[in-house]
């Protein structure tokens, strides 16, 4: 259906017939299509959630809201019974609750339709809700901590009414058309206010140059868009302190001054009108000044084109929504939330330039510092209504320059007063691009520098196949009744470890417990083989007494030899080393035992020794020689927790708060961890970690964010070989060690994304230890988790101290 277009010089009737026409077309496509049933199943509009009412959830016998913590719901929301609703992401917090409520018009609760849940549940897909007859509205709960939820309306009478809109639109049109004598009365008619916003307080206009200058009396606009095509007037405006005022001042395209046409004044005058402004045919942009306790009004005095654009745009529309109906396919009018906004290769980045570094100054623009070479500012980064950005490399300053992070309109526009010194950037009204000041190089370095949305949902659980190929994944026949379960990791590994040692063996399992107190992730992955220590050169003696060894970790192996004497020249490797204990092991295809000595405080490594097992000949290590450590059992069930004691973090020397790289080098480590066991189909069940200094000293707000995105991505690597064990504490397990209720600490430390005091050790925000109970909790969890992936067959629970 092509509707007819109207034109400069069409007279009123033939205006007049032609949207007759284009309204008698559109009858019949709406009649036609609306009769096809299956158009109530394609339309999939998303609804903006506006989660209103904090630490409440809904009462599922009741539809009441009651108090919680860590719970939000939204205000009464109208919904039409003819429409159906999808939801996606909905989290439960308690007993007795409902997701999604629906009531009648007089607010009686309708709970036969309505979404209820047991307790911590989460729906990734309600599926397709169909609303109750007699519900005229509704309302939302979810958990904080856990999702972000989506809902959709899915119907095709919400198409239908929107088409009866544009419809209803035409119809005035034509009425109005009808009642005019002729176009010119029809033209004069047409008179539009544009909204001034005097949002640049103490400015006013230089009336020769057009800039703005300093002025105590006034105030100004920004830019606005115009149309030269259409004539302007301007009521009840005043200049302030200068011979020259530019009150109304027009700007090409460029945003350079045309004082032919603008309105110039001398100081503290008054225009009650200025009569029909007609803008210069080159202009663009307006702006306008005027005295502070004046309130001046615009109107923009439509012409021919004008009525022309604004009938294309409806007819743009309709178009729009016939092809939809047409198309008859679902079509979901929202976005897809994601990581990576910040576009590295965006050749409109401002990296560094050789000699000088560039930032954003306290009013938005990007300036160039030649004192200082390392700055860079971002792209125009899109922003969306409601959302909030975070770059996490942003800088405060360059040398003696003080960067921003600012907003900025639809064409790139400073949105005033928006500038703070912040790497996170929330939406305001009019923002469509954020741009955030960095350092060196924004356009080259390949993991550092991005930008995310702290909206962003943790993702449902998928298969590990995502990783690891279904072809690849142990198989039930292989793996039960036959391998060892091991545990490998810290002291939270150690304390779960001995509760899971009161039972062993674990149905018919040899149980096994590597793990070591005050380990890195590092040290951790090294007593496996996964990221092996290397030796420095050495010399081992043919008895078995000890010496001493120097060790660091493979990760970072970086060293030079001299190819004529064998001897080091240069070192590289990361010593990123805190270990303990003892380490079984093989150097050279000698078996000995590395004995680790911590300080007097038992905080950092002293020394480490190696000694032979049996007597041999000596033996000259003259180059960097891998530890082959021997005492895991290869072929077995590992269990994991590491993260509490770092050295996963990526730093040089300096110790800063956690980024979302850190996270994803700690999620590499237990990918790491899942290849080693490959070769031989080896099993794994990994827990993830729950506290650590870099994360706690983060602002609440990106603590949440870095999270979200590391439990997020070791749920999509690992599926239900992950448990996160941050969020069972918080939501399960202080329950399941058998604490009945949350102290007042404790609900403090669950909304700073921390576990409850009463689960530690100790009732102290800064103990990282769990209770015993604490510990058994989690250990029941794994022995759960293990039937349930069918490596073991039957689950013999700890019982509590």
């Amino acid at each position: 259906m092509e509707l007819n277009k109207i034109i400069p010089g069409d007279t009123a009737q033939e205006v007049a017939d032609k949207i007759y026409d284009n309204d008698q077309m559109l009858d019949q496509k709406i009649d036609t299509k609306l009769d096809d049933s299956d158009l109530a199943e394609v339309v999939r509009i998303s609804t903006p959630i506006n989660f209103s009412i904090p630490q409440k959830y809904i009462k599922a016998d009741t539809g009441e809201l009651s108090a919680w913590g860590i719970a939000r719901a939204t205000e009464l929301i109208p919904i039409n019974s003819a429409y159906s609703i999808q939801a996606l992401n909905l989290s439960n917090i308690a007993a007795n609750s409902a997701l999604i409520a629906f009531y009648k018009e007089d607010g009686t609760y309708i709970k036969e339709g309505s979404i209820l849940a047991t307790p911590n549940k989460e729906i990734a897909d309600t599926g397709l809700i169909t609303v109750p007859s007699d519900a005229t509205q509704f309302r939302v709960m979810y958990n904080i901590e856990k999702t972000v939820p989506q809902l959709f309306i899915l119907s095709g009478q919400y198409l239908a009414d929107r088409i009866d809109n544009i419809e209803s639109d035409l119809s005035e049109m034509e009425a109005e058309l009808d009642n005019k004598v002729d176009i010119s009365e029809f033209i004069d008619a047409l008179k539009v206010n544009i909204p001034l916003v005097l949002s640049v307080p103490q400015k006013s206009i230089n009336g020769i140059t057009g800039e703005l200058q300093q002025d105590g009396l006034c105030r100004a606009t920004d830019f606005m868009n115009i149309s030269p095509e259409n004539t302007y007037s301007v009521k009840n405006i005043a200049t302030g302190n200068f011979s020259s005022n530019a009150v109304v001042a027009f700007y090409d395209s460029d945003k350079q001054y045309l004082p032919n046409g603008s309105v110039i004044l001398g100081a503290n005058k008054t225009l009650e009108d200025t009569g029909i402004l007609t803008p210069p045919s080159n202009s663009a942009f307006v702006r306008l000044c005027s005295k502070s306790d004046s309130i001046p009004e615009m109107i923009m005095i439509g012409n021919m084109p004008y009525i022309e654009n604004e009938i294309n745009e409806i007819r743009d529309d309709v178009a729009s929504l016939n092809t939809r109906v047409e198309d008859l396919e679902t079509h979901v009018v929202t976005r897809v939330i994601g990581l990576n906004k910040y576009n590295r290769n965006d050749p409109t980045n401002v990296g560094n330039n050789g000699s000088a570094g560039s930032y954003i100054d306290a009013n938005g623009n990007v300036r160039v510092y030649a004192g200082n070479n390392n700055g860079g500012v971002t792209c125009l980064i899109p922003i969306f209504e409601s959302e909030t950005l975070v770059f996490p490399s942003y800088v405060k300053s360059l040398g003696t320059q003080q960067n921003y992070s600012a907003l900025y309109d639809k064409y790139g526009n400073y949105i005033q007063g928006t500038a703070i010194q912040s790497n996170t950037l929330s939406w305001v009204e009019g923002a469509v691009y954020a741009r955030f000041s960095g350092v060196w190089n924004l356009g080259v370095n390949t993991n550092t520098y991005y930008c995310y949305e702290i909206s962003n949902p943790i993702q449902a659980w998928v298969p590990y196949a995502e990783y690891i190929s279904p072809d690849d994944l142990p198989s039930a026949e292989l793996t039960l009744n036959t391998k060892p379960i091991v545990m490998v990791g810290d002291s939270i590994a150690q304390g779960i470890a001995g509760r899971l040692n009161t039972i062993k063996p674990i149905a018919g399992r040899e149980f096994y417990s590597y793990s070591v107190g005050g380990e890195t992730c590092l040290d951790t992955l090294a007593r496996v083989g996964c990221i092996p220590y290397v030796a420095k050169p050495f010399t081992i003696p043919a008895d078995t007494s000890r010496v001493n060894i120097e060790l660091c970790s493979s990760k970072g192996y970086g060293y030079e030899i001299d190819s004529s004497t064998g001897l080091v020249t240069n070192e590289g490797g990361d010593t990123l080393i805190n270990a303990y204990g003892t380490l079984n092991c093989t150097i050279n295809g000698i078996a000995g035992l590395i004995r680790f000595t911590r300080n007097a405080s038992n905080t950092a490594l002293e020394s480490a020794t190696f000694e032979r097992l049996i007597s041999g000949e000596s033996a000259i290590i003259d180059k960097p020689a891998i530890v082959a450590t021997s005492y895991i059992p290869r072929n077995s069930v590992v269990l994991c927790v590491m993260g509490t004691n770092q050295g996963w973090k990526v730093e040089n020397g300096v110790r800063t708060p956690a980024t979302i790289e850190d996270a994803d080098n700690l999620v590499n480590y237990y990918k790491k961890l899942a290849e080693w066991g490959r070769p031989t189909n080896n099993d794994f069940v990994f827990l993830g970690f729950y506290e650590t200094s870099i994360t706690n000293h983060l602002i609440l707000s990106e603590r949440i964010s870095w999270w979200n995105y590391f439990e997020g991505e070791m749920k999509k690597a690992f599926g239900l070989r992950y448990i996160t064990l941050r969020e069972y504490l918080i939501t399960e397990g202080w329950k399941d060690a058998g604490i009945t209720s949350l102290t007042t600490d404790d609900i403090a430390a669950i909304n700073q994304y921390r576990i409850p005091l009463s689960i530690r050790a100790s009732a102290n925000l800064n103990e990282v230890h769990l209770s015993t109970n604490g510990y058994t909790a989690v250990a029941n969890k794994i022995l759960l988790r293990l039937q349930e992936l069918g490596i073991i067959n039957n689950v013999n629970k700890i019982q509590y101290a």
